[in-house]
């Protein structure tokens, strides 16, 4: 396949995150060698604002590195205070 050309798999994939509005939290290369770098690893999510970083890790053991995102904390609301 042509460099830039997209097959169906992927267009089929643009078009479902774009009817979702899902959003790619990754954007740096997820598998790196000598010769090149590709971003493999999808984090899609259609509340970018829920996470508070996301981020790639890497290892050293592998030319694939490691993905990982924060979430923010969501505390439980208190129950209101009613007299009776």
């Amino acid at each position: 396949m042509p460099i830039g050309a997209t097959d169906n798999n992927t267009k089929h994939l643009l078009e479902l995150s774009e009817l979702y509005q899902y959003t790619q939290l990754i954007k740096e290369p997820t598998r790196t060698t000598d010769n090149s770098s590709t971003l493999i690893d999808l984090f899609l999510t259609n509340e970018p604002k829920k996470f508070i970083s996301t981020d790639v890790v890497v290892l050293g053991i592998s030319d694939h590195n490691l993905i990982h995102a924060i979430k923010k904390h969501a505390s439980e609301r208190s129950k209101p205070i009613t007299s009776q």
